[in-house]
């Protein structure tokens, strides 16, 4: 039968008559499909599927500082855990875990790849089995791991959630524990520092005999003016002394005695001398209208009286020179107290340069104290985040030793063979059509010929016969 290129597009009642002339063909195919899904269903190894679900939870995921996660961060924080679940580093923690180095299978890796390579290549195999899904519009994570065993399956599940959580703490206390170190280092260093600032101080201290500065320094000050006040006292006592003298030896220069001057008058010795002089005078007046000065008591009193005299001269000259050497006494006691005050005014810079040294010393140990102070409470900080254990994710529920097998599905393989086997099936048919045209009803005489069908008779048989 010819085919016209422009006639080869077919209508449902060829396609129709097609599938009737071939529908054995297309049974047949269909059941063989059927039967080799079936087969096939049957001879693969079965995969069984242990699953475990985690809880995520991320409220802080700085172990020092405590910072909070930005809510926008959520996707990226839990696929980046699905990363960490499906990583080869957990993958190897599982191997070592449960001793899987010790199976034919990896021993058959090392042998030919070396310990190293092999251990890796069996890593990743277990990675291609590891599959992560978080459950809807939650934190909750589903861990599944496939296996041609179930407890096989069961144990790596588990040791997988496990040995994720132990990185994941390890992850998070990383930072905590190196910090920890970081402050051990530094707070040797300040412990020898505030050692031997404390010694240099020490030594100093006992170098000069200083117990307290503050204290030397605050004594010497109140002695230093102790010391002015008097020297005060004294240049004013020794200016008076000056004006005096200077009265003095004015009056003795017009003629005056010395008993007779105003200052020496009025001390004791001189007047009491001047005293008993006035009363032995009387006495000598007395004695002369009634005795005589030929008399022996006048002459007794006479004698008395000289002595009075040669002793008022005697204390006068005493006091005089007392009162002319008040001025050289007070200018020398004024030197003596000028070289005190000079003395104590060095001690005092001294002691400044002490208090000085010893401040500068004293700084410097408050300040490293203060640091030291400071990294000592951090350091308990960090002390107790990297030895406390929190981790972010929390079992819900651990793998169990799967009852029945993942894969293969028999219902699944066979519905999707018969549906497989029927549309190849079709296909076929419609190659061979379409290679070997035939006449298959009515419609294909008409549009072959283009003329029209006036009657048929026996169509069906002779359609059957042509066949």
């Amino acid at each position: 039968m010819r085919s016209s290129p422009t006639e080869l597009i077919l209508s449902f009642t060829q396609i129709g008559a097609m599938l009737r002339a071939r529908k054995k063909l297309i049974l047949n195919i269909t059941f063989a499909a059927l039967v080799v899904a079936g087969v096939v269903s049957v001879l693969l190894p079965k995969t069984y599927i242990a699953s475990a679900n985690i809880y995520i939870d991320y409220r802080i995921n700085d172990p020092i500082n405590g910072r909070q996660f930005n809510p926008m961060q959520d996707e990226s924080y839990l696929e980046t855990q699905f990363d960490v679940i499906r990583s080869v580093q957990v993958a190897e923690r599982v191997i070592e875990a449960l001793r899987l180095q010790d199976t034919d299978e990896c021993r058959k890796l090392i042998a030919k790849y070396g310990e190293r390579r092999g251990l890796r290549l069996l890593a990743e195999s277990i990675t291609e089995h590891v599959e992560v899904a978080p459950h809807k519009n939650s934190r909750v994570v589903e861990v599944q791991y496939s296996s041609n065993s179930p407890q096989m399956a069961k144990d790596i599940t588990n040791a997988i959630v496990k040995s994720y959580i132990d990185l994941s703490l390890e992850m998070m206390n990383a930072p905590a524990r190196a910090r920890k170190d970081q402050y051990n280092a530094q707070l040797e260093t300040m412990s020898r520092q505030i050692d031997d600032i404390q010694k240099k101080l020490t030594s100093y201290q006992q170098e000069y005999q200083i117990v307290d500065a503050d204290e030397r320094t605050d004594l010497d000050s109140r002695q230093m003016n102790a010391l002015s006040a008097r020297l005060m006292d004294v240049q004013l006592q020794r200016v008076e002394a000056q004006a005096k003298k200077q009265s003095l030896d004015g009056l003795m220069k017009r003629g005056n005695l010395n008993s007779d001057l105003p200052e020496i008058a009025g001390v004791g010795n001189v007047s009491g001398v001047k005293a008993a002089l006035i009363a032995v005078d009387a006495q000598l007046a007395n004695a002369q209208t009634t005795l005589g000065v030929n008399h022996p008591r006048y002459i007794a009193i006479m004698q008395e009286r000289q002595a009075l005299l040669d002793k008022l001269k005697r204390e006068s000259s005493t006091a005089f020179d007392s009162l002319q050497s008040v001025e050289g006494r007070l200018a020398q006691q004024e030197k003596v107290i000028e070289a005190e005050l000079a003395n104590y005014q060095k001690k005092t810079f001294e002691n400044k340069k002490h208090r000085d040294v010893i401040s500068s010393y004293q700084r410097q140990l408050d300040s490293v104290q203060k640091i030291y102070n400071a990294a000592i409470q951090k350091f308990d900080e960090l002390l107790m985040t990297s030895n406390v254990a929190i981790s972010d994710a929390t079992v819900m529920q651990w793998a169990e030793v799967p009852e029945k097998h993942a894969k293969p599905l028999l219902r699944n393989n066979l519905i999707f063979g018969l549906i497989g086997g029927f549309l190849f099936g079709l296909c076929v048919a419609f190659l061979l059509e379409l290679l070997q045209r035939r006449v298959r009803c009515m419609e294909d005489l008409e549009r072959e010929f283009d003329v029209p069908v006036m009657a048929h008779i026996g169509f069906e048989e002779a359609v059957s016969v042509a066949r």
